[in-house]
């Protein structure tokens, strides 16, 4: 990565949880300078899902992300949990089951987002 890009991704880190605006300049300014980088669009992915429940444009975002790198563990658990929340329940099993098979990704969390998954599934099944 080069340094301004790095100098970005820090900020947008930085000033994710308490100053949103900021963050998203951050995030556009990285992603101005390679519109590919993973983090940055795993961030960008995270402001659609929990900032603005704009799950469609988040999925694209981490799609993006692990189509640059598939070693990316920490993409795995944010992307999963967009699928559960837009009920692409067949998608996040898929997912669930590669990412299991990836060195380095918390299997705990996975384990976990994948009760999630089965608990979801049972209880649109009801209604």
């Amino acid at each position: 990565m080069n340094q301004a890009i790095d100098k970005y991704i820090c900020k947008a880190l930085d000033t994710y949880d308490y100053n949103l605006s900021e963050a998203v300049e951050a995030i556009d300014y990285a992603l101005a300078y390679d519109k590919e980088n993973p983090i940055a669009l795993c961030l960008m992915g995270q402001i659609y899902t929990n900032n603005i429940k704009n799950y469609t444009l988040a999925k694209e975002c981490f799609q993006r992300a692990l189509a640059q790198d598939m070693q990316a563990v920490y993409i795995y658990p944010k992307y999963i949990q967009v699928l559960l929340h837009n009920e692409d329940f067949e998608e996040a099993q898929k997912l669930i089951d590669f990412a299991l098979t990836v060195k380095g990704t918390d299997k705990a969390e996975l384990y976990l987002k994948n009760a999630l998954l089965l608990e979801q599934k049972k209880n649109t099944q009801k209604h």
